[in-house]
């Protein structure tokens, strides 16, 4: 019966030696995912560091764009008002033309 019973708890310790070893080869295995999601999580936190960079980089982009826009907006509203001013002296100009024909016309 004790040999029996040896034999019984040899067999236990066996199964606890395999059980032991395959839980020291899950945990390597869970040491490694760790090492993995630690990369990750790092690569991750790095992508998000230059994504923010960019992001501000577009947004002073955007701003010196706005600034752009309002000096055109600017210049084509003086680029109006000269043509508007040409034209009146043209006008002007013309009127001032055919009174002086008219005068030397009179005149001749």
């Amino acid at each position: 019966m004790c040999s029996e019973r040896m034999d019984l708890c040899s067999e236990r310790m066996d199964l606890c030696s395999e059980r032991m070893d395959l839980c020291s080869e899950r945990m390597d295995l869970c040491s490694e995912r760790m090492d993995l999601c630690s990369e990750r999580t790092d690569l991750c936190s790095e992508r998000m560091d230059l994504c923010s960079e960019r992001m501000d980089l577009c947004s002073e982009r955007m701003d010196l764009c706005s600034e752009r826009m309002d000096l055109c907006s600017e210049r084509m509203d003086l680029c109006v008002h000269r043509s508007l001013r040409g034209e009146r002296f043209r006008e002007r100009f013309s009127r001032y033309r055919e009174k002086s024909d008219k005068q030397a016309d009179a005149m001749a």
